[in-house]
């Protein structure tokens, strides 16, 4: 039975859009849960995208995606995650379903990834964790895994300068002589070749290189090229929102000024006695005014055009959801504004009644202007909180710089280098990266969160989007696509959004869900209660307007009521507050897994134990404290001695890069003992050793009395670093010092969160021993916002 269910189920997320408030939530829920096979379904509205799970055997996927248009929505793209385990029937029966645009098996599961749109299947088990992460939805290269159950690939490449039968027979031919291509058709009309292959054989750069050895050129049509990248898609999609919303807002201008400067100006506010007043009062007919037709005018394309999305969905949610949400209530407002302004004008043209009309189509223009005014700015606001997540996936670089040694494969100096997009790095390239370059090594503050550089050395891994601080480096990928560790990072970010509702959040569904209903029951009550006022003589004359009667006088309260409330607050703020939050405390080194159920349980933690603490502190180490291991007696002599020690300390310690080697040179300085470059101190030679610390030879040429036993050789070897590298050089504590005392101290200095710094001095002629003279803490200062963050 088990098989059976991991067989069938497919999990999905959908992108949509048209989504406004918690209301349009719950209508594409409802509508989504009472269709068979539904397992699971959460609609995200900041995202705008659903995450559902289905039994394929029960339902299709063209189902669920036509039961969310007919709510009223739009589907934008599908993704669909394939277990292993499921039936390969799936594939066949999804590749004809035009609207499925990606389909993706995570890469721990031994990867099938195919592209519906593209008709592409590939292999995807590798991931990338030693080079740039690479945004590829249609080519990801060869597993190395044994149980693969999936040995060949397809991938599409677009070819240009092809422009006969005999130039598709060429690239046909080229591909097709590749060790591992098993299939090739070449599309002259399209410019395009589809190669089925075996990506443990070769790679889609091959296949490329092959089409451009022949004359042509061919580029991979990869997530890249479509447009399907996650960053652009999340921005795009915001971007486009914002437009479209930006041009109904100020194509409603067009109609709302005129309009208001019409009615609220020249036939409200002007005197009787103007003229511009008396012109549009004039009648053209018994009871139709110029001024009226042209409000009629006005408002109708406002109505009908700018308003038809609102009694689109309104009514879809309605008919197949039975849920009202803000466009019902948005609907009922204007349409009782428009059609009862239509019908105080008919009236008294129809019994020919000569007195002014009591219209008011300024009502349903105003309002659809400000709604639409509020949606573009909520989209803004809404777009503005996707940044934290696309400023991560700007870490992932588009190029990589490709090295490629002789044809034995031999590391030599026969090789060359050539930069390529990261959508054809492929499993075992050599790739180069220079000092400064995103990707591995040396400084991995981007994920760990740690200040301080970490030394690499041959074989080690290193991780993608961190920081290569030194030299350049050659690393070798070992995996590619959307297993890096970046990905990962973004991956669990956003699936934050759609984790299991925090309290608060289910608890605004709910006010939500019932909120439309309640507040149409309280605009009718409001609209009952005035009007019985006005029946009963209670509503003073003066604050009836001229020729207006206490029906229409009522019927403004009740349309105010409605259009005032909006449930779209409650059904974003929660939401906001979880992306916002989640999205920050990613670029401050928090990853929360869990979402807003995870962040509101938070509240209740007494006590947080962090490991990794750059995020906390300034990433400049300082100096703390020190102790300096000469004997006070003579006093005068002792302290002679130690600014020796730190003219030499200093001076050494200048010559690294290292940011515990820079907190001390820079403590020497800020102390005023002596400068980086002491007259009577030389370096003659330095050597780094990394992960321990510093040999080198200075020359002292003149040095107090009881500096150090008396020798003609004015050389020192200095030895500067951790503790092992101190004991491997035999250093030892001075005579005065017990061992005991200072390891007490080192201890102490450790528990607190420091780094430890010894000093150690040797005479040059002398072949072992030597004496630890210094020993310094160093640490990364909390900054003053710490305890905030």
């Amino acid at each position: 039975m088990d098989n059976y269910i991991q067989k069938n189920i497919v999990k999905a997320k959908i992108e949509l859009s048209g989504l406004s408030c918690s209301s349009c939530v719950r209508s594409i829920e409802q509508n989504l849960e009472k269709l068979p096979g539904v397992l699971k379904i959460h609609v995200n509205l900041l995202m705008s995208n659903a995450t559902l799970e289905f039994d394929q055997t029960q339902i299709t996927l063209d189902r669920i995606t036509q039961t969310i248009r007919d709510a009223g929505y739009k589907v934008e793209h599908v993704n669909i995650v394939i277990t292993q385990q499921q039936d390969p029937s799936l594939s066949k029966s999804l590749s004809n379903f035009d609207n499925v645009l990606s389909v993706a098996k995570k890469a721990s599961d031994d990867t099938m990834v195919e592209d519906y749109n593209n008709n592409d299947k590939i292999n995807a088990s590798c991931a990338l964790q030693k080079v740039p992460d690479l945004n590829i939805t249609n080519m990801i290269p060869p597993s190395t895994s044994t149980n693969s159950t999936r040995t060949m690939a397809t991938v599409r490449l677009e070819i240009t300068g092809m422009t006969c039968a005999s130039c598709v027979s060429s690239v046909q031919a080229a591909i097709e002589g590749l060790d591992g291509v098993e299939n090739t058709q070449v599309n002259l009309l399209t410019n395009e070749a589809t190669v089925k292959y075996n990506p443990n054989k070769i790679g889609t750069r091959d296949l490329v290189e092959a089409v451009t050895e022949v004359g042509f050129e061919a580029k991979l049509i990869s997530s890249t090229t479509k447009n399907h990248n996650l960053g652009n898609t999340i921005r795009e999609r915001a971007e486009r929102e914002q437009r479209r919303l930006k041009d109904r807002f100020l194509m409603s201008l067009w109609f709302a000024i005129p309009t208001f400067v019409i009615s609220m100006i020249f036939m409200t506010a002007l005197p009787a006695s103007n003229d511009v007043r008396m012109a549009f009062m004039k009648q053209i007919i018994p009871g139709l005014g110029v001024g009226t037709l042209i409000l009629f005018l006005l408002a109708t394309p406002v109505q009908l055009y700018l308003g038809g999305p609102f009694y689109v969905k309104a009514w879809k949610s309605l008919y197949y959801a039975r849920v009202a949400n803000m466009d019902t209530l948005v609907t009922i407002g204007t349409t009782i504004a428009y059609v009862g302004s239509i019908v105080n004008v008919v009236v008294p043209v129809a019994y020919k009644d000569d007195r002014p009309s009591q219209q008011f189509f300024e009502t349903s223009v105003l309002l659809f202007t400000f709604i639409l005014l509020g949606r573009w700015m909520e989209a803004k606001a809404k777009g503005k909180t996707f940044e934290t997540i696309t400023k991560l996936m700007e870490l992932q670089p588009d190029k990589a710089v490709l090295v490629k040694f002789n044809q034995n494969g031999k590391v030599d100096d026969s090789f060359t280098e050539h930069e390529i997009d990261s959508d054809l790095i492929q499993v075992d390239d050599i790739l180069k990266v220079n000092a400064g370059g995103r990707i591995p090594c040396d400084d991995e503050s981007t994920i760990t969160g740690e200040s301080i550089p970490v030394s690499k050395g041959v074989g080690d891994i290193v991780i993608s989007a961190t920081v290569n601080q030194t030299s350049s480096i050659w690393i070798k990928a070992t995996r590619v696509g959307t297993d890096t560790t970046i990905s990962r990072i973004i991956n669990l970010v956003q699936e934050a959004q759609s984790s299991k509702k925090a309290p608060i959040e289910e608890f605004a569904d709910k006010v939500s869900h019932i909120f439309v209903p309640v507040v149409i029951g309280i605009a009718l009550s409001v609209f009952i209660v005035w009007v019985g006022c006005g029946g009963t003589g209670r509503i003073p004359s003066d604050w009836l307007g001229k020729d207006q009667n206490y029906v229409m006088f009522s019927l403004f309260f009740a349309i105010s009521v409605m259009v005032v409330a909006c449930p779209c607050a409650m059904g974003l703020a929660s939401p906001t507050a979880i992306m916002v939050g989640t999205g920050i405390a990613a670029k401050l080194g928090i990853l929360i897994k869990g979402g807003g159920e995870a962040i509101e349980l938070a509240n209740k933690i007494n006590v947080i134990a962090f490991d990794k603490t750059g995020t906390l502190t300034f990433g400049k180490p300082k100096v703390i404290d020190k102790n300096l291991f000469y004997p006070k007696d003579p006093l005068e002599n002792a302290r002679q001695c130690e600014q020796l020690l730190m003219r030499i300390i200093g001076l050494v310690e200048s010559s690294s890069d290292h940011p515990l080697a820079k907190a001390v040179s820079q403590y020497v300085v800020d102390q005023n003992t002596t400068d980086r470059n002491p007259s009577n101190v030389t370096l003659k030679a330095v050597r780094e050793a990394p992960g321990k610390g510093l040999k080198a030879r200075v020359k002292v040429d003149s040095a107090p009395p009881n500096f150090f036993p008396a020798d003609a050789n004015p050389y020192y070897n200095v030895f500067i670093g951790n503790e092992r590298w101190l004991f491997e050089h035999n250093c030892i504590y001075p005579s005065h010092i017990t061992k005991q005392e200072a390891k007490n101290t080192l201890r102490h200095w450790k528990l607190s969160g420091s780094s430890v710094v010894l000093v150690g001095l040797r005479k040059a002629s002398e072949k072992k021993g030597g004496l630890i003279l210094a020993q310094f803490a160093v640490a990364d200062t909390p900054r003053s916002d710490a305890a905030k963050t």
